[in-house]
């Protein structure tokens, strides 16, 4: 199990999510990153927003 702090970057777009076996790949325009879990999300602090998008994402994404 990976015991990191959580990387958030803020007005970061991110260009692919890949999973293969148990780890996601992320790729941002600045930087990639490996994680086992990752949430889909945005909105600032108390007011989170899941986006419309994340309805059409790939069911074999968990």
């Amino acid at each position: 199990m990976l015991n990191l702090l959580l990387p958030i970057k803020h007005n970061t777009r991110v260009t692919s999510v890949q999973k293969q076996k148990n780890i996601y790949y992320v790729s941002t325009e600045h930087m990639e990153y490996k994680a086992e879990n990752i949430i889909i999300a945005t909105g600032p602090f108390q007011k989170p927003k899941t986006p419309d998008f994340l309805n059409n994402l790939s069911k074999e994404i968990d």
